[in-house]
């Protein structure tokens, strides 16, 4: 085949002349980088041509195709970017629509399977992946350094949000996929993790250490001065019997009473009193 042959011209030429370079500048650390670097542009080059040429060959050839059971005409071609692990490759489609208009249809992204798909499923695996330990704008970081050209940090959230979407409606399947794959075992240590970032509490019994939770004092701003060593602590009944005794109004009355009988006095006021 044509294509396969001038993509192997093309790599052997470029191929070539990076070691030829490298033979002329002399191999040291700072040219051995520069190889790599030269030599994976050189791929993603060649990648990117091979891929393109690879899907156009599966074009559609025919003016009138049948979709829905109706029938559509070609009406002109559309371009469309797909992310590849290659770089960006921009693929004239060919775009049919019903004669009374409406909703068109694509018969190649239909093919690839790459309808209302941004990028190769091989890129959103990456994403998706990598969604699942950094946040979205990481993820734009990461795959920028991996892939010639990496997705945003939105087309990457639309991914994780599609592949959260097909988990919630496939939970059955998907469930009954990784049980096959890695069943559970019993043999093992208990293990808890909060995706969310809220303490899982644990449901089994252990030793409980520490001193007790005391009951922090409402509105305190001041710290509490320490109690001083030897201090006799009174107790709470004794505090509260000490604050709430009260004497009688009668009780100095007859005290007073008691003492003058004693002493006599009372039988004397009361004789002079007489007389």
């Amino acid at each position: 085949m044509r294509m396969i042959d001038d993509v192997v011209r093309q790599f052997r030429n470029g191929l070539t002349d990076l070691v030829q370079d490298l033979d002329d500048t002399g191999f040291t650390p700072h040219t051995f980088v520069g190889f790599i670097g030269d030599l994976k542009a050189l791929i993603s080059e060649i990648g990117l041509r091979a891929f393109t040429e690879t899907v156009l060959r599966h074009e559609e050839a025919s003016d009138i195709v049948e979709s829905g059971g109706q029938l559509h005409r070609y009406k002109m071609d559309s371009e469309k970017e797909w992310i590849t692990p290659f770089g960006l490759a921009v693929i004239p489609r060919r775009y049919f629509q019903h004669d009374r208009g409406g909703e068109g249809v694509v018969p190649l992204d239909v093919r690839c399977g790459m309808v209302d798909r941004p990028m190769t499923p091989d890129v959103e695996e990456l994403c998706a992946f990598s969604g699942a330990h950094l946040v979205p704008r990481e993820v734009e970081t990461l795959l920028g350094k991996l892939l010639p050209h990496g997705p945003s940090a939105t087309a990457i959230q639309h991914v994780i949000q599609h592949v959260g979407a097909f988990a919630e409606q496939a939970e059955d399947d998907v469930e009954k996929a990784l049980r096959k794959q890695t069943p559970l075992s019993t043999k093992g240590d208990v293990l808890v993790q909060s995706w969310d970032g809220v303490t899982v509490p644990l449901r089994e019994a252990g030793n409980k250490t520490g001193r007790k939770p005391e009951r922090p004092a409402f509105g305190r701003t001041t710290p509490t001065p320490p109690r001083l060593p030897g201090r006799r602590r009174e107790s709470r009944q004794f505090r509260s019997t000490r604050k709430t005794r009260r004497a009688s109004p009668f009780a100095l009355t007859r005290a007073i009473l008691r003492g003058c009988r004693r002493r006599g006095w009372l039988g004397c006021w009361s004789s002079r009193t007489a007389s």
